[in-house]
């Protein structure tokens, strides 16, 4: 098991602009991954997977949710999107501004969030996030 793998695909989604710039420094200063998508909403997040395929949209090894968004929150983004074929090889970890233990307890008490991390990204949150993908489903093509 490598370390140093990058992953495929990241999709990060945040209604703030600024909070995905943020993600996605912390994701390239990590060398997380090959690409990092994002998306301002749950919509667009949707709208993103489906059209996923190998080439132009590549199917996300890791989503990072944020819980707090108008239209369709963290939990409802995973809760409509969990069960896709496609996506059973792709982490979910929820992202928010406050680290209340109700979240965390949601978030341990659900089946398919893999991670919960105040926001931003830290090295930390993606070392875990990467060592929890690379156990489970071994090293990226």
């Amino acid at each position: 098991m490598n370390h140093t793998t990058k992953l495929d695909c990241v999709l990060l989604v945040d209604d703030h602009v600024a909070m995905n710039y943020l993600n996605a420094l912390v994701l390239e200063e990590n060398n997380f991954a090959a690409r990092v998508v994002e998306a301002t909403s749950a919509k667009k997040a949707l709208q993103y997977l489906d059209q996923a395929d190998k080439e132009a949209h590549p199917v996300p090894n890791i989503i990072f949710i944020d819980l707090n968004m108008p239209g369709m929150n963290g939990w409802e983004l995973h809760e409509s999107v969990k069960d896709r074929p496609e996506l059973q090889r792709t982490l979910f970890a929820i992202l928010t501004a406050s680290n209340a233990p109700e979240g965390s307890e949601r978030a341990q008490q659900t089946q398919g969030i893999d991670g919960f991390f105040e926001k931003p990204l830290t090295d930390e949150s993606l070392a875990k996030m990467k060592q929890i993908y690379l156990e489970r489903f071994g090293v990226t093509s």
